[in-house]
């Protein structure tokens, strides 16, 4: 397979799609005949494509302007390289190869789904025209020759989204078993943070309201007198962390909350080593479904016993009382009975993490999930013509001949 991956997010930014991006590519290139990955060119980009095992390609773009632009430019460079197979990170830039796909472009054209992704016709990105966005996005999943969402709520979220299913295989995200693993807690930083002794909840990712770090906050408040050792770590940044910190104040336990702020790569794998129990108890949004956060395979990795909501796709990479305790999103009853029960069986917790990081090495390693992508591309592909097939009325009219023009690719 002659494989060109396309990508609007990758580093130098920092994020989920960037990771999956990034990671993914390190092990297609070894599973490709040719393999190429195109992102958007953005300041200091030399120094993480010096480093990548793989070859980067930058398109001066911005972001959201990125899929159009490269549609005009594509043509050439799938010419002149004869990529038979073109995978889109997100569902916007596989349109570039259908644009091409009849003529000197790739023959197949696929992409990767999340929920934020599908759900976005409907929230502020475009605010002056949800239909048409909506449309095109009907239009591209329609007629490309397969979609992977990241998680099974994805998939039925896209079934209920009136986006064509039959043709989606849930191929999962991964994460890197080697970089995160169980080690001794860092002791020179658990002391600059005052953990020595303490027991430690920790959570990672970005500060924003949907991921229920308040829920925790209240937790901690709530068993402070039961578990006066109780200590919370939080590490990342984002726009909900001033009121945050404003909660902790007037919960009064900002002594025992650390905010550690965004933590840099080599850093992070020592952090998830810090805490005892890893909680993610994030609230499940209108225009938002998170389908697998990294984070949670991270700590899985490092053997961290888990305490996640059943909300989006964490039931997909670990099961309740198997590999951890997933307890009902808004639920702080549920949430403070979860954290207890951990805190009062210590071998419950041991065990929950050597499942976890079982679970994360025999089924989410990068390298299983970029096997299942290649065997799920190589598969014969018998219904792209019925896809191309389905009447287009609609999309002429939302999209002043996107419909039109998509259906003749």
């Amino acid at each position: 397979m002659r494989l060109l991956l396309i990508t609007r997010d990758f580093p130098p930014h920092v994020g989920g799609i960037e990771t999956w991006s990034y990671e993914l590519s390190k092990c297609l290139v070894n599973a490709c005949e040719d393999f190429a990955l195109v992102a958007p060119f953005v300041a200091d980009h030399w120094a993480v494509d010096r480093k990548a095992p793989f070859e980067v390609i930058r398109v001066p773009s911005t972001r959201h302007a990125f899929p159009g632009l490269l549609a005009v430019g594509l043509g050439g460079l799938a010419a002149h390289r004869q990529f038979d197979a073109l995978l889109g990170a997100q569902w916007q830039t596989a349109l570039p190869g259908l644009i091409w796909r009849n003529r000197g472009g790739p023959s197949q054209i696929f992409a990767a789904v999340r929920g934020k992704e599908m759900l976005s016709s409907e929230t502020r990105f475009w605010p002056f025209a949800p239909r048409l966005r909506g449309r095109a996005r009907e239009l591209v999943l329609e007629r490309i020759d397969g979609v992977f969402p990241v998680s099974n709520p994805v998939k039925e979220l896209m079934a209920r989204l009136g986006a064509r299913v039959d043709h989606a295989q849930v191929v999962g995200s991964g994460c890197n078993a080697e970089r995160f693993r169980p080690t001794p807690p860092p002791e020179q930083m658990a002391r600059e943070l005052g953990l020595i002794g303490r027991r430690v909840l920790l959570s990672v990712g970005r500060l924003e309201a949907q991921k229920g770090v308040d829920s925790v906050l209240f937790a901690v408040s709530h068993l402070g007198v039961r578990y006066p050792d109780l200590r919370y770590v939080i590490a990342g940044d984002g726009p909900d962390r001033g009121r945050l910190e404003r909660l902790a104040a007037e919960l009064r336990i900002s002594h025992k909350v650390r905010f550690l702020g965004q933590v840099d790569e080599d850093t992070l794998p020592r952090v998830y080593n810090l805490g005892d129990i890893f909680i993610h108890a994030t609230r499940q949004e209108r225009g938002d479904l998170e389908g697998l956060n990294l984070v949670l395979l991270e700590a899985g990795a490092t053997a961290k016993p888990i305490i996640a909501t059943s909300s989006g796709g964490h039931g997909d990479a670990f099961a309740h009382e198997q590999t951890a305790l997933l307890t009902p999103a808004n639920d702080p009853t549920g949430l403070m009975e979860a954290i207890s029960r951990l805190l009062e069986q210590p071998e419950l917790s041991r065990q929950l993490g050597e499942r976890a990081r079982s679970r994360v090495l025999e089924c989410s390693t990068w390298q299983r999930v970029a096997d299942r992508l290649v065997s799920a591309m190589d598969q014969p592909r018998s219904a792209v013509g019925a896809a191309h097939a389905r009447p287009v009325s609609n999309g002429a009219r939302y999209g002043h001949g996107l419909g039109s023009r998509l259906s003749h690719q």
